[in-house]
């Protein structure tokens, strides 16, 4: 993460700091969203990933695509099921094993999340409730949203496809 990081954090950071931090990000964004496309401009301007729960992890390893399913919203706004589809996607190691730990950890929720242009192509950092955070380096990206009714999630899955 280049701007939610630790200091986002720190108790001891001041309200204005705060405030400098996510303008900065939001000023990083609207500079690079021209390059964006439908698809990734919704995600970044029109989606709260804030308390969000992946529940669902598809990676097909064979075509380059990761699927996350997150549930999404709260009790004023009402709930939503997002599908994030990154096609040429790549993952550092550590970003791997945090993949199982967001299956296996019941309550662990995105905090933040930011996207940026990175060597030709997009960087999707997610942050959560545990400190940790994945990088998702990819291609192209495709969304789709549906109304959910409520935040319970009965179970959750990864499906790793190798053909």
């Amino acid at each position: 993460m280049k701007y939610f990081t630790n200091k986002w954090f720190d108790e001891n950071t001041s309200d204005d700091e705060l405030d400098a931090i996510r303008n900065s990000y939001w000023d990083s964004l609207k500079k690079t969203s021209n390059k964006f496309s439908n698809h990734l401009n919704n995600l970044a301007f029109n989606t709260n990933l804030h308390d969000g729960i992946i529940y669902r992890i598809i990676l097909d390893k064979k075509n380059s695509k990761l699927d996350l399913f997150i549930r999404i919203g709260d009790l004023q706004d009402g709930y939503e099921d997002l599908q994030i589809k990154y096609q040429n996607f790549s993952l550092d190691k550590l970003s791997k094993n945090m993949l199982k730990d967001i299956i296996d950890k019941k309550d662990l929720e995105i905090l933040y999340d930011e996207l940026s242009l990175k060597n030709g192509g997009f960087l999707h950092n997610l942050l959560f409730s545990n400190h940790k955070e994945i990088k998702i380096f990819f291609s192209s990206i495709e969304i789709s949203k549906k109304k959910f009714e409520d935040r319970s999630i009965n179970e959750k899955s990864f499906i790793i496809r190798t053909t």
